[in-house]
């Protein structure tokens, strides 16, 4: 679903402002865990320095992860579900200039917030091996603000 509102205004006949609020909202989107992902809150101190040492070559570590796994005569197991959700709120803010001799100037900020519950999923956190959907949090890639400036004849 998305929803946006904007308001613009004319300044004389050179000159635009618009400021408006843009969101979506995702539901029901593709997901998948690991149903056997081990707790690395598990591991010993010695067993996580192993783990870590050896972590380029992921058969070494095999026999260490694989005893506090759930299932450990499995490595993971993987569950495909349609169980994520997202939003994103933004506050666009645009300014245009046209110039005698058809230059044009446009400048525009946004702030904006996306917020899920899968893209940082699966940590290596026990709790984290059933999706939580009140769990929801700010994306890791996120980019809170950003100023943009153009020219064109």
């Amino acid at each position: 679903m998305q929803y946006f509102f904007e308001i613009q205004h004319a300044f004389g006949g050179s000159r635009l402002a618009t400021a408006g609020y843009h969101g979506t909202r995702g539901v029901h989107l593709p997901f998948d865990y690991d149903l056997n992902q081990a707790p690395l809150d598990l591991l010993t101190a010695t067993q996580r320095r192993q783990t870590a040492a050896s972590a380029a070559t992921p058969a070494s570590t095999a026999a260490i992860v694989d005893s506090v796994r759930l299932y450990p005569n499995f490595n993971s197991i993987s569950l495909f579900t349609n169980e994520a959700t997202s939003s994103y709120h933004g506050l666009q803010l645009k300014a245009e200039r046209r110039f005698k001799g058809g230059l044009n100037l446009l400048t525009g900020y946004t702030w904006s917030k996306t917020i899920d519950n899968a893209s940082d999923f699966a940590s290596g956190n026990p709790s984290e091996r059933v999706l939580n959907i009140f769990d929801h949090g700010t994306v890791g890639w996120q980019i809170f603000t950003e100023w943009n400036l153009a020219s064109h004849r």
